[in-house]
């Protein structure tokens, strides 16, 4: 037998149901009997989350295809994951197969945009730009300064 999965998308958020195909290939003369079918997300630092375990009595001869979902949870870490997936009988060895995708972060937060209406962080942000524009202008007139000195001096 083989086993492959296959995750919906490449790309999700936090909170989003990850959706899988598992395929259980089974290439034998007789059915699969008393199988274990064990599947669970991993982010990159190993932890485990929405481990399930389902038992089969038989699993039939040729393709079979299980949909399964797994919600990420609210405080997953941002990267690379993987959904990951046991299968094996009393007689056959345990496969493990997995497929990848990312969590990615996303770039405008509800925290954001009520900080960016704040007149105290508003009136900030003007000032430091202010500032920040006054300084380099000083520098321009300063090396202005100097430019014409050296003129004066090669004359």
């Amino acid at each position: 037998y083989d086993v492959i999965v296959n995750v919906q998308k490449d790309v999700y958020n936090k909170e989003d149901i990850v959706e899988a195909e598992i395929i259980i290939l089974n290439k034998g003369d007789i059915p699969d009997i008393d199988t274990v079918l064990i599947y669970y997300l991993t982010d990159l630092l190993g932890n485990k989350f929405g481990v399930s375990r389902e038992q089969f009595q038989e699993v039939p001869i040729g393709k079979n295809i299980l949909n399964r979902n797994i919600k990420l949870p609210t405080n997953a870490l941002y990267g690379e994951w993987r959904f990951n997936v046991e299968y094996y009988t009393l007689t056959q060895p345990t496969i493990f197969v997995y497929d990848t995708f990312s969590l990615k972060e996303s770039l405008i937060s509800i925290k954001t945009i009520k900080t960016a209406r704040n007149p105290l962080v508003i009136i900030f942000i003007i000032l430091f730009l202010a500032i920040t524009y006054l300084l380099s202008l000083r520098r321009r007139i300063n090396l202005s300064l100097y430019i014409k000195k050296l003129i004066k001096i090669k004359k």
